[in-house]
């Protein structure tokens, strides 16, 4: 496992609302079909599922990539709820907690017309090690996978698979209550065997999910396009995941957010990923809220680290001054209101949040 070398900050703030905008001006009327314009504010950290590890990356490949497990497509709580993916099921875990027992679906495609097997699993996570993925360490309790990390070689004896019936055994070292969660990652999305292990940013590996990724252009664009096999296929025997409505999706970086709010407005794009900036945010709020703008609730944690092998802060007195030295009020003003202070790690509507307001009445003052 790796040494932590970092400290995280009590000052948490959950995100209020994340912000959708729709054109108008959409040419295909509400109708299924068309091409959705988008636009991000950066490209993505990687195209690959192996290696991303923000919101935009697994924004970016939500339907593209499916692994045995998924997140239920649905807003605040309810899009906590894991449930299967890939998967015929969700997993039956043994009475110690450590043996997780899964099918794959059988009859699956990727999207180059390859069936989708219960090996591509052990190979995804093998190539999580190879190519040192920052996602890697939420599986090194896979029995095996610490001597694989290292040596890259031989396999991981603690994932076990059959592509005749399909099944897929993990046993792992120690019981791991966030396991089921982790198995819903896109670290571990199946991917054809043979999948280069190397960044694929510029040419992403073939899709299982309802969209693919047909042109990808680093820190510029890239093009989605409904994935055949899925429309053939795959929907068919996942029927509780949804479809797309869209044939085509054309993403463009734009760098600047006042300008991307004002490209949606003038009909030049029908979607932004971020939200707008804070400070066009009430004028827009107010214009277009009910017609081209949307708040979507989001459980979601914005915080910051502090290096607890620095001289400065390996005094816990001067972590704990920092914590007291922010003032979280003036936080959620420059936000303009779009994110809340809460003081703990869990953000709101996330199962196990403790009550934010009660929190913020017995927060304690600094002494003088």
């Amino acid at each position: 496992m790796r040494k932590p070398i970092a400290v995280l900050s009590i000052v948490v703030v959950g995100a209020a609302a994340a912000l959708g905008l729709a054109s108008c001006g959409s040419s295909t009327g509400g109708k299924e079909g068309g091409t959705l314009v988008a636009s991000y504010a950066s490209f993505p950290d990687y195209l690959d599922p192996a290696l991303s590890y923000t919101a935009e990356g697994w924004t970016a490949m939500w339907n593209t990539y499916l692994p045995l497990l998924t997140y239920a497509h649905a807003n605040g709580e309810a899009g906590s709820e894991v449930i299967p993916g890939l998967a015929t099921d969700m997993p039956k875990i043994s009475k110690d907690g450590k043996t997780y027992t899964l099918f794959m679906t059988k009859g699956l495609k990727y999207s180059d017309g390859t069936p989708i097997k219960a090996s591509d699993f052990t190979y995804a996570v093998e190539r999580l090690f190879k190519i040192n993925s920052p996602g890697s360490p939420f599986y090194t309790e896979i029995v095996g996978a610490e001597k694989f990390a290292k040596t890259k070689t031989g396999g991981i004896e603690g994932i076990k698979t059959d592509d005749k019936t399909g099944k897929i055994e993990i046993e792992l070292e120690n019981p791991r209550g966030t396991f089921t969660n982790e198995l819903g990652l896109l670290f571990v999305a199946p991917v054809p065997p043979g999948t280069p292990a190397k960044n694929l940013s510029a040419d992403p590996p073939p899709a299982s999910g309802p969209y693919e990724i047909t042109s990808s252009e680093p820190g510029r664009g890239w093009t989605y396009a409904r994935n055949p096999q899925w429309t053939k296929n795959n929907s068919k025997l996942l029927p509780d995941l949804p479809d797309g409505h869209f044939d085509k999706i054309d993403i463009t970086v734009v760098r600047n957010p006042s300008t991307e709010v004002n490209n949606v407005i003038q009909g030049k794009t029908m979607w932004m990923e971020n939200p707008p900036p804070a400070d066009r945010y009430a004028e827009v709020k107010s214009k277009y809220e009910g017609t081209q703008f949307r708040v979507e609730p989001t459980i979601s944690t914005y915080y910051f680290w502090m290096n607890e092998e620095s001289p400065t802060f390996k005094d816990p007195r001067v972590r704990q001054a920092v914590n007291y030295a922010v003032d979280r009020e003036a936080l959620e003003r420059i936000y303009a209101g779009q994110i809340a202070a809460t003081h703990q790690i869990l953000p709101p509507a996330c199962p196990g949040t403790r009550n934010s307001t009660s929190i913020r009445t017995t927060w304690p003052k600094p002494k003088r």
